[in-house]
Formats: C-alpha cells, structure tokens, sequence
C-alpha cells in the first residue's frame, strides 16, 4: 500500500479507536442514567464533548488522506464525491481489503452508536415523566391528571403502574 493509502489507513484506524471509545462512554452513560447517577452523568457528558471534538479534527484529517490517495490513482472526482469504498475499487487487494475492512468496522460502530443513543434517549424521557410524576405526588397533586397528559408512573421493575397512586399519600406520611 502506498503513502498515501497507508496515511488514510491510518487516519481511519485512528477513527475505529475514538468511535470505540465514544460507544464505551455512551455505554458507561446509560448505565448512569438508569442508575440516577448525576454526577457520572456530567462527567460522561464532558468525556464524550473530548472525543467529539477529537472525531471533528481526525475527520479532516481523513478528508485530506482521501483526497491525496485519490490523487495518485488518477482519481478525478470532486472531494465531496470521493469515498474510501470508490477509492478502495481503484487499489490492489492487500490495501483495498484493509480500507474495506475498516469503513465496514466505522458502519458498525456507527450504527451501535446509533442505537444506544436513541435507547438513552427513551430511558432518560422515561426518567423525566417518573420524575415529575413523583414530585406530584409528593406535591398531592392528583396524578390522574398527570397521566392524562403524558406522564406515567412505573413499580420498582420498570413496568408501567397500572393504576395510580391515590393524591396525597406520600403528603400524609410526610
């Protein structure tokens, strides 16, 4: 593999470890979250705003990787048009697997990443009616209002009360 066909290996090889490693904080993330672990949860926050921005530089890195190599396989495509998989076509085997092998690892990780984001999201607007539906609660607020416009309340295993809790009896126990 030439120069600059190992330069965008690389360049991608780094891109497989910062993927992994946000997939790991958004993993340690969620785990926080449905443990009601706040401080943990800033910190994640702050863990995944570093690899972000780390994911933000070695993607230019990537774009300047891929335009170089394209240009010594007589590549003649405008940089937006450009891909690993396009160039990938145009390489000998030993480097055209690896690139392959590495946008293939990128789609994965990209797609879990995907997935436990989305899966975070619902546990944490599940959080927040379970949260707002206590404080009413606490409040003696009839929570057969709050039901009726949205929010639930859930038993200890995280299934959905079937019936709510009558208004004020967490109030009168206080």
């Amino acid at each position: 593999m030439d120069t600059a066909a190992g330069d965008l290996a690389a360049a991608l090889d780094a891109h497989v470890m910062l993927t992994r490693d946000l997939v790991e904080v958004s993993q340690r993330e969620q785990a926080h979250l449905l443990a009601y672990e706040v401080p943990q949860l800033g910190s994640s926050t702050d863990e995944k705003r570093v690899l972000l921005s780390q994911l933000q530089a070695n993607e230019a890195r990537i774009a300047g990787a891929l335009s170089d190599a394209g240009a010594l396989v007589g590549l003649d495509l405008p940089g937006s048009k450009l891909t690993v998989s396009i160039l990938a076509d145009h390489l000998p085997p030993p480097g055209s697997e690896r690139l392959r092998g590495l946008v293939s690892c990128l789609q994965s990780l990209t797609a879990t990443l995907h997935e436990l984001q989305s899966v975070t999201l619902v546990h944490a607007d599940r959080g927040s009616r379970f949260v707002r539906a206590y404080a009413a609660l606490l409040r003696g607020v009839d929570t057969s209002l709050a039901v009726a416009s949205g929010t639930e309340t859930y038993t200890n295993s995280g299934k959905r009360r079937p019936v709510t809790i009558p208004g004020g009896t967490l109030a009168r126990q206080a």
